[in-house]
């Protein structure tokens, strides 16, 4: 558009009723941008009816790669099809990083789970020292040590996970319902700790945390039979 000194400009000019004002805690997504009708738009810049400057599509899968590539097939060459993540690159970095976070924090609970575990197993063992050097000294073979320290620990173990889960629906139930935790919107984009339910991964954090508590069992019930039976008993 080429204007010149002396040339008056009279803009289009459309008075709209402001039904509501949404806040996505996105700035650069929510600033410049208007849900109104479509006709405005195009009277304001002339356009048929069948034209628009782009369309925008939901979807609650992340399937649009095969259908981005199908598109950009028979598309013109003046159209494209393009994802959020190419629109908004830094979003998606920003959620990696706190995936990152998630995996990072996940290790280290269960080390921390792992070594208390240890230290259960130690205190256990040494108030049953006795009794375990007896049966080591009746004959009892390390497989079926094994198996008795493991049906000595296991119900601890299922008991702390049960505990811990249900503790865990309690908290993210609470604040999936009232978001007493707060966060800045202007560093996080949301106003509060969002919380999802997805079962699969919490299952599979089950599965994980049983198998390196059971793990850590085995482990430590190994080195601990290695002590001699007569020595526990001597020094009673």
């Amino acid at each position: 558009m080429h204007f010149s000194r002396g040339n008056r400009l009279s803009p289009s000019i459309r008075y709209l009723k402001v039904s509501g004002i949404f806040e996505s805690s996105i700035s650069e997504w929510e600033d410049p941008l208007v849900i109104c009708s479509l006709e405005i738009i195009q009277s304001l810049n002339k356009w048929e009816s069948n034209q628009t400057q782009s369309i925008l599509l939901y979807q609650k899968k992340n399937r649009f790669l095969n259908e981005e590539i199908e598109l950009n097939n028979f598309l013109p060459i003046e159209f494209q099809a393009f994802s959020s993540k190419e629109d908004f690159p830094q979003f998606y970095q920003w959620i990696k990083l706190f995936d990152n976070n998630t995996y990072l924090l996940g290790a280290i609970l269960i080390i921390v789970a792992s070594f208390n575990s240890v230290i259960v197993i130690f205190i256990r063992i040494i108030e049953k020292k006795s009794s375990i050097s007896i049966l080591r000294a009746i004959g009892m073979n390390k497989p079926n040590l094994y198996t008795s320290f493991m049906s000595l620990f296991s119900p601890s173990i299922l008991t702390g996970l049960g505990l811990g889960n249900l503790l865990a629906f309690i908290f993210l139930f609470s604040q999936s319902q009232f978001g007493w935790i707060p966060l800045d919107s202007k560093t996080y984009y949301i106003d509060k700790v969002p919380i999802s339910w997805p079962w699969i991964d919490f299952l599979a954090a089950n599965l994980l945390i049983f198998l390196a508590l059971t793990f850590t069992t085995l482990i430590t019930s190994t080195i601990l039979s290695k002590i001699h039976p007569s020595r526990v008993l001597q020094s009673q």
